[in-house]
C-alpha cells in the first residue's frame, strides 16, 4: 500500500477585519444637541420667570454648538434644531410677557399716583377708580 502524502500545514486561519469605533464612545447624538433640547423645553416651561431668558439664551448657544457637531457625526441635527427654535421661542415669550408685566406695573404706578392726591375714605377711592375703568360706572355717576 501506497502512503499517502504528507500535509502541508495550513496557514493560520484569518478572520475579518474588527469595525473601528471613533475614540471616546462618540456614536450617538452629540451632548451639546441633548442638552439644547433639554434647556429649549424648560425654557418654554419656565418662560414667564427669571429662568425663562437664562435658560434659552443656553438652548440657542448649545443648539448652534451641537448642530455643529452633529453634521460632523451624521446624528442628532434635529435634536439640536429643535432646542435651538425652542430656545428662541422662549426668549420671544419672556420678551411679550416683560412687556406686559412693564405695562401693567405702569398703569398701577398710575393709579396709586391719582390716589395720592384724591384725599377721601377708602369707599370714595374705590368707587372712583372703578368709574374711571368700567363704563356702566361712570353712566351712573352722571346721572
Amino acid at each position: 500500500m501506497a502512503t499517502p502524502p504528507p500535509q502541508q500545514p495550513q496557514p493560520p486561519q484569518q478572520y475579518p477585519p474588527q469595525q473601528q469605533y471613533p475614540p471616546g464612545g462618540q456614536q450617538g447624538a452629540p451632548g451639546m444637541a441633548i442638552a439644547a433640547l433639554v434647556l429649549g423645553i424648560l425654557g418654554l416651561i419656565l418662560s414667564w420667570t427669571l429662568w425663562g431668558v437664562v435658560l434659552p439664551i443656553l438652548a440657542v448657544i448649545f443648539g448652534v454648538i451641537g448642530r455643529r457637531q452633529a453634521k460632523e457625526r451624521g446624528a442628532g441635527e434635529g435634536m439640536a434644531l429643535a432646542g435651538l427654535i425652542m430656545g428662541i421661542i422662549g426668549i420671544v415669550i419672556f420678551i411679550i410677557v416683560l412687556i406686559a408685566v412693564v405695562l401693567v406695573a405702569d398703569d398701577i404706578n398710575d393709579d396709586l399716583e391719582d390716589l395720592e392726591d384724591f384725599d377721601s375714605s377708602g369707599l370714595l377711592v374705590a368707587w372712583w377708580m372703578l368709574r374711571e375703568k368700567i363704563p356702566p360706572l361712570r353712566r351712573l355717576n352722571r346721572e
